[in-house]
């Protein structure tokens, strides 16, 4: 049978999930229908494909996103799930109300661990039973398979890759102006959203302990802030650590939310792409998966939400700014010990290109419409 499936999900928009959607969808199931929050910043017009009909918060009651789905006549539904998107009532008992109709879902869960949401504390388990209805549940982490099946969550679980980008033509930076300070330098890069957990912040503390000892050194920052006052608050924070080091010189730090292919293009700059998380409930990392994408060498804090690309990655022994600055040091005077990991590196990444991984998911939704038609 054809499909006929939607997908509930930021879009088009200054949000990892919704560039996770695209990359998801693109390649194999451009034809789904996208149910978007109407509250999102966009970053370009909007294709044909898209509907604006619920709001991203706790206050919505799902009432019009129900109706869209009804009056679009889907059979299948997918739902990016994050517990910032919905009011765990409203979105139960949409649940309910799909399933009643007959409609199959599928729910990609980015994060499973239950989490306080100012003094409330959001967990998964309120969404029981409705979520033994769903076709199937999608996680991306063990320990996130695990938690499931303690809460009897087994026949419908499934582990669920994030994908990553193939590496291609990607833009140029060489004309911008901010290039010129990474001209004969050792460049060390980061990537993602400037939010506090990234550890961008110490990053810059464990850059100035390095760059004393290693003077021809450069710390590029791809962070692009977040439309949220902790994004701006961490903004403010790397600028006076910058100062207070007397690193201006010395660190790049861009905070434009840019074109996937101009933030391609400068970590393809840097000689190694570091992560240094802080804690975070977050089952899997999208910014990790561009430093891989670069063909460079990718460090990571080592955090759970990093497991996925245990075999591509070399992991920190711990967070303390002084060993991260010690640990990059040693990198940085040895690079060869990155050699042996340049085969599984691009064996990882040709495994999670993500039109594999959407190619997958289009079979699994056909498998699903035939075995209930």
């Amino acid at each position: 049978p054809p499909l006929a499936l939607g997908c509930v999900t930021t879009w088009n928009s200054k949000c990892g999930i919704a560039t996770y959607s695209a990359k998801l969808l693109t390649p194999a199931l451009r034809d789904t229908l996208i149910l978007a929050n109407d509250n999102a910043e966009r970053v370009a017009p909007d294709h044909d494909r898209v509907m604006r009909c619920w709001h991203a918060g706790q206050d919505d009651d799902l009432t019009r996103l129900e109706q869209a789905i009804v009056a679009a006549g889907l059979t299948q539904v997918l739902i990016q799930f994050n517990f910032s998107f919905f009011s765990l009532d409203a979105f139960k008992r949409l649940l309910g109300a799909l399933h009643a109709r007959g409609l199959q879902t599928l729910l990609i869960l980015h994060s499973t661990a239950d989490v306080y949401w100012g003094a409330e504390l959001k967990t998964l388990r309120a969404l029981l039973p409705e979520v033994q209805d769903c076709a199937r549940l999608l996680v991306h982490g063990i320990a996130d398979l695990n938690r499931l099946k303690d809460w009897g969550l087994v026949a419908n679980a499934t582990l669920w890759p994030h994908g990553v980008e193939p590496a291609g033509a990607v833009a140029s930076v060489r004309d911008d102006p901010r290039c010129a300070a990474l001209a004969g330098r050792r460049v060390i890069a980061s990537y993602g959203f400037l939010l506090p957990h990234k550890g961008i912040v110490e990053l810059i503390a464990a850059f100035a302990i390095l760059h004393a000892r290693l003077p021809d050194t450069h710390l590029l920052l791809v962070t692009a802030e977040y439309p949220a006052p902790t994004s701006q608050e961490t903004h403010a924070s790397c600028v006076a650590v910058i100062r207070a080091q007397g690193l201006d010189e010395h660190v790049t730090l861009i905070t434009d939310y840019l074109p996937d292919a101009v933030s391609l293009a400068w970590l393809q700059q840097a000689e190694l792409i570091v992560f240094p998380y802080r804690h975070t409930q977050e089952s899997s990392s999208a910014a990790v998966r561009w430093g891989l994408a670069s063909g460079h060498p990718v460090v990571c804090a080592p955090l759970a939400i990093f497991d996925d690309v245990a075999p591509a990655v070399h992991f920190l022994p711990d967070g303390e700014v002084a060993t991260l600055a010690a640990e990059l040091e040693h990198l940085l005077r040895q690079p060869e010990a990155f050699a042996e990991m340049r085969p599984r590196r691009q064996r990882w990444l040709d495994e999670h290109d993500w039109a594999r991984i959407s190619d997958r998911l289009r079979r699994v939704c056909v498998a699903l419409r035939l075995a209930a038609a």
